[in-house]
């Protein structure tokens, strides 16, 4: 324990009197005991010994707390969601309102949902107790990009609570059927589409009951934009349904395709002829080559390939058959080294319904020795399909998927284009874009928003039409961040400069699943947190009462004049007068 200046000072004058007083007296046996008892209880009277205080818990009732089903124990309060409180809680604004209110209140019982933002930080270091009400049913976890290229593949990915066997739709504007899939057994979902549209758009998604019923529909915010499209150039050393598949989906992805194929006895499909120097390839973001390019490349083609990589252009191997020493050497003398070659293997991808599902693929069963690599895809069981690896400024990427044309087949051309679309992006070299502010999300109605990335006058206008500024908070530094809460649901703008861009405010209860499941998460991390702490409160330890230590050294002193008087007594031969 930690000692004030002040309490090692009375030690110190306290330790001299008792030796004063043991010396100028020479006393020895009990008047020594006397003495130190005496400086003992005269200390803790000065400094009562610390001990635990009385516990006194605040019951906090928040929205829903009627079906927590929790005792209510001290003082009871109720924040503004909580409905019907009973006629005892005492209504506050907030907590740190209740907090003021009730200084003595040393633990925290919550009951009902989790704190919203606006009282987390007054917890403190209080210790809390949270009793949550049930779960919700509905969408609690929910992602998809907010920019996305036109043309590009749109991922929306997300989980289900409190409903059986349900099914999620996404749906553009004009209520057209974009994607749509099963509920898996863990509650996720992933949907896949594609962006055709440049704009600001708001997407729909539906969560279908088991009776097909639409149980809850949200609006998702996208900013498709006119990007400038990947350069993609492939080379292949022979034709295949992979190889065609493959160039439908990179031109109906509006990609800036160039494709040269050997057909044999010298003929040569596709585009006009490129020479292959780093002249050229300087002008490519991704190169796709498949095993028997790149047998056939020359040693000085080879070094141009390296060279151009290592100034950023990525580049993909399709391994869609047997590796000649060849090419298990120039592979080797990019970073990737293999075993015997062992076959192939089927695959089965993530996704699909039970009307239609995904198709089973094939893949060579040839991955690179070594942990100097990243997966570049993953199937439903975790395995890799593909390896990547940086080398230079550019990155090197190999697959033995060679069949993933069957999705096209069956229906799934947006899982198709989804897998090409994750690859290009991998290995594709680098493109500089504008800065941009960042808007979080989601955003909902009320609460507090923090966006970065701010010039020095930037403003939002509201749904209402009204301008809001949005002065920088200067503790933000470089991030330029500044804050606003906004009071309407709805499509706002941020204005900067000739920049607009549009931005959705949810309402409360527009995605109140996931709204509450937010809250209750970090809620409960608090709790947990405040579990593990030795004393949750400062204030809940207090210094004892001093009157039992004043009555202790009251009695030891009139002992120690009683004895001092007795011996004085027995020393005078005509004793003491009265």
């Amino acid at each position: 324990m930690n000692m004030h200046w002040s309490q090692i000072a009375v030690l110190l004058c306290l330790g001299l009197a008792v030796l004063g007083a043991v010396v100028r007296g020479r006393r020895r046996g009990l008047f020594v005991l006397l003495q130190v008892a005496m400086a003992v209880t005269m200390y803790f009277c000065l400094f009562p010994p610390m001990r635990d205080g009385a516990s006194h818990t605040l019951t906090i009732l928040n929205q829903d707390w009627a079906l927590a089903h929790a005792p209510a124990a001290g003082s009871v309060v109720a924040l503004p969601e909580a409905t019907r409180p009973p006629e005892h809680a005492e209504r506050v604004p907030d907590l740190a309102t209740a907090l003021r209110r009730h200084p003595e209140a040393t633990r925290l019982s919550l009951v009902g949902r989790g704190l919203s933002a606006r009282d987390l930080p007054a917890v403190g270091d209080r210790s809390l107790e949270f009793s949550p009400a049930p779960a919700m049913s509905g969408v609690v976890w929910l992602r998809h990009p907010q920019t996305r290229a036109r043309g590009g593949d749109f991922q929306v990915q997300g989980q289900v609570q409190g409903l059986a066997k349900a099914r999620v739709e996404l749906r553009d504007p004009a209520d057209a059927l974009l994607a749509q899939g099963d509920v898996g057994s863990d509650g996720r979902f992933d949907l896949h589409a594609r962006m055709r549209v440049a704009g600001t758009l708001a997407l729909s998604l539906r969560l279908l009951d088991e009776g097909g019923q639409v149980f809850k529909q949200m609006p998702l915010p996208v900013r498709v934009i006119d990007a400038k499209p990947a350069r993609v150039w492939i080379l292949s050393g022979a034709t295949n349904p992979e190889l065609k598949y493959l160039r439908r989906w990179a031109r109906d992805a509006g990609l800036d395709l160039h494709t040269r194929t050997q057909a044999g006895a010298g003929v040569v499909l596709g585009d006009g002829a490129r020479a292959l120097d780093v002249a050229q390839l300087h002008e490519v973001d991704a190169l796709l080559l498949d095993a028997r390019q790149v047998d056939r490349l020359s040693d000085s083609q080879i070094e141009v390939i390296d060279r151009a990589v290592r100034d950023g252009l990525g580049v993909l191997l399709r391994l869609d058959e047997p590796l000649s020493a060849r090419t298990r050497q120039r592979l080797s003398d990019w970073g990737f080294r293999f075993g015997p070659d062992q076959g192939t293997a089927l695959v089965q991808l993530d996704g699909g319904t039970k009307q239609a599902p995904l198709p089973v693929l094939h893949r060579r069963i040839l991955m690179p020795l070594g942990k100097d690599w990243a997966p570049l895809w993953r199937d439903a069981h975790g395995t890799a399909l593909g390896a990547w690896r940086a080398r230079g400024r550019g990155r090197i990427a190999i697959t033995g998927l060679d069949d993933s044309f069957q999705l096209v087949l069956v229906g799934h051309s947006a899982q198709h284009g989804a897998l090409w679309s994750q690859a290009i992006a991998v290995i594709a070299r680098g493109i500089t874009q504008t800065r941009t502010p960042t808007i979080p999300w989601p955003l909902w109605q009320d609460e507090r928003a923090s966006v970065c990335g701010l010039g020095e006058a930037a403003t939002i206008v509201a749904p209402e039409g009204q301008t809001l500024a949005l002065p920088l908070d200067p503790a933000t530094g470089a991030r330029r961040c500044a804050a606003f809460w906004p009071e309407h649901a709805g499509w706002h703008v941020l204005e900067q400069g000739q920049e607009r861009i549009p931005f959705l405010v949810w309402s409360a209860d527009t995605a109140a699943a996931w709204h509450h499941q937010i809250k209750v998460d970090a809620t409960a991390d608090i709790a947990t947190a405040s579990s593990h702490r030795p004393h949750a409160n400062p204030a809940a330890r207090e210094r004892g009462p001093a009157w039992p230590w004043f009555l202790a050294w009251l009695l030891l002193a009139g002992l120690s004049w009683r004895m001092e008087k007795t011996v004085l007594v027995a020393k005078s031969p005509q004793g003491l007068p009265n």
